[in-house]
């Protein structure tokens, strides 16, 4: 409380109170050689609680006018201020403040615009409440595709090859090469080969377990598409992806005919770039390396088998 030592009209008074509670403060006016007034109180909080993360989160690319349109559902916090969602095209955001902000007003729908075909972007959403608290991030991403992809056609095939190969592909573009020269190649698309290359082709941030790691989605050029139904040649379904581009479980095998197929993958999507597992990044043949059961209709055993 301020002390009457000269007179005045306002007063400052620091005050320092870090603890999360509810504070009074009283203050009586007063004049050299007159009564003080009657005291005036006030009360104020310090607030560090944030609010619950907004939840079913979901993204609909619009490829057609270059969009995606974003919904979800807001917490119930009486205090809830805003929602800042953030976009990114290399990862998600680290903080709050880390990104370009799509929108920072209290809403449970954005319809973000001018987007690029091909790009994945990844969006991080956060509530916040009247003392800037900030809730714990949700986060989805998706990529803009244009006709010349099968994820906006809905007619995405995985082959097996009719050629064997020994494990030096070198490149990803080798392996994709002989997808494309192999007589079991189903039609005249391009198809890329489902291995994962170290450093350069995975599902998931590097050793991550597709089905359990939080960030999910970091994959490098890799060749299925998220949220997507995949089928055989033959148009019998094999699965539909789920947000990192890798199947969860499969409703058929890829080619009940196949047993053995080169992944670099093990179980949960994994990459192990150990050179057991790659070929020595499949530049040797004499070295081991990761392969698959196309015949299986388990998810594990089709990317795994030891």
């Amino acid at each position: 409380m301020a002390m009457c030592v000269a007179p005045a009209i306002t007063y400052t008074v620091p005050i320092s109170l870090t603890t999360e509670n509810i504070f009074s403060i009283q203050a009586i006016g007063c004049d050299v050689g007159k009564p003080e007034s009657n005291i005036s109180a006030a009360t104020y909080s310090i607030d560090k609680t944030a609010p619950a993360s907004v939840s079913s989160l979901s993204i609909v690319p619009n490829p057609a006018s270059h969009s995606a349109l974003l919904n979800w559902t807001n917490p119930i916090d009486s205090d809830l201020h805003a929602i800042r969602v953030l976009r990114k095209t290399n990862n998600y955001s680290i903080d709050e403040t880390d990104g370009t902000i799509v929108t920072d007003i209290l809403t449970n729908t954005i319809n973000d615009t001018g987007l690029s075909l091909g790009t994945r972007y990844y969006y991080s959403v956060y509530a916040y409440d009247n003392a800037n608290n900030f809730s714990v991030v949700a986060k989805a991403s998706t990529i803009l595709f244009d006709s010349s992809h099968c994820a906006d056609t809905n007619n995405c095939i995985i082959f097996v090859t009719n050629a064997s190969y020994t494990g030096t592909f070198a490149t990803p573009a080798t392996a994709d090469g002989y997808c494309n020269i192999d007589s079991n190649k189903p039609n005249g698309s391009t198809y890329k080969a489902m291995i994962a290359f170290p450093a350069v082709r995975f599902p998931c941030k590097g050793a991550n377990d597709c089905t359990s790691a939080v960030d999910t989605t970091s994959m490098s050029d890799w060749v299925l598409y998220p949220n997507q139904n995949y089928k055989r040649p033959n148009n019998t379904p094999i699965g539909t992806t789920n947000s990192s581009g890798t199947f969860n479980s499969l409703t058929n095998a890829v080619d009940p005919l196949n047993p053995f197929a080169w992944t670099g993958l093990i179980n949960g999507w994994a990459l192990n770039a150990a050179s057991n597992f790659t070929c020595l990044n499949w530049t040797d043949s004499s070295q081991s390396g990761a392969i698959g059961q196309p015949n299986s209709s388990n998810v594990n055993t089709m990317m795994y088998s030891t």
